[in-house]
């Protein structure tokens, strides 16, 4: 029997069309996960009165109401899986949201601010990622990254919002990237991580420049995300 190909599946847009990972549940303000994101994101998130704001991966919408509050009535989202897209159209009728991948995204506008929060574990190539965000992004326009701490998700750990130790197996993808198959109690979520430094490494050759990065951890333990804000200073 040929092994699982975790790159494929953590790359697969379809993934979240899955039964077992119906993220509708997610679009909850109370929601562990989002409350857990929106607590580190909102204290640096500037004022987006007036500004246009791009969305990648944003699921079932759960960071629309959040922009809104910071003064942008100007949003759009980009969103791989067909069901999260359909009921995110549902709840937020105003807003644009096209159903596809970042690399089948054309927008004839560029955008003040753009963000990303956890999807960049599903995408292998992050060059091309970020080479497409700067075609996306007015120049002196923001850039928020959220990505998962890749020594923290490579070990089994505790996840708080399921109050149960999930199970991680992990295939090496070569250059210190790795493929991960995350075992929760009711689900499984294949995801591709990365060291940091490769991160803001790609993010530099593509002419965005780090300004803020904060560890993101529920105590004084390792973080298990970091949210970097970069500008686009282009070349």
């Amino acid at each position: 029997m040929n092994p699982e190909d975790y790159k494929f599946k953590a790359t697969n847009p379809q993934q979240y069309d899955s039964p077992e990972l119906d993220w509708r549940g997610v679009g909850d303000r109370g929601d562990t996960s989002r409350v857990f994101f929106r607590n580190f994101l909102t204290p640096v998130l500037e004022d987006l009165n007036g500004k246009r704001v791009l969305d990648i991966g944003s699921g079932v919408g759960q960071l629309f109401n959040t922009l809104n509050e910071f003064g942008t009535t100007d949003i759009e989202g980009i969103e791989p899986s067909k069901r999260n897209a359909e009921y995110s159209r549902n709840l937020y009728p105003e807003i644009k949201i096209h159903e596809g991948t970042l690399q089948s995204y054309v927008s004839a506008n560029l955008f003040d601010v753009v963000i990303c929060i956890m999807a960049f574990e599903h995408i292998l190539d992050i060059d091309d990622a970020f080479a497409q965000i700067s075609k996306l992004v007015k120049t002196g326009g923001s850039f928020y990254l959220m990505i998962g701490d890749k020594d923290y998700h490579v070990e089994d750990h505790f996840s708080e919002s399921t109050n149960f130790i999930v199970s991680v197996d992990v295939q090496e993808l070569g250059n210190d990237v790795v493929a991960t198959k995350t075992i929760y109690p009711t689900a499984v979520i294949y995801d591709i991580f990365r060291p940091l430094l490769s991160v803001i490494d790609s993010a530099n050759k593509a002419g965005f420049e780090l300004k803020k990065h904060i560890k993101m951890t529920n105590s004084e333990d390792p973080p298990s995300c970091h949210l970097l804000v970069f500008k686009y200073r282009q070349f």
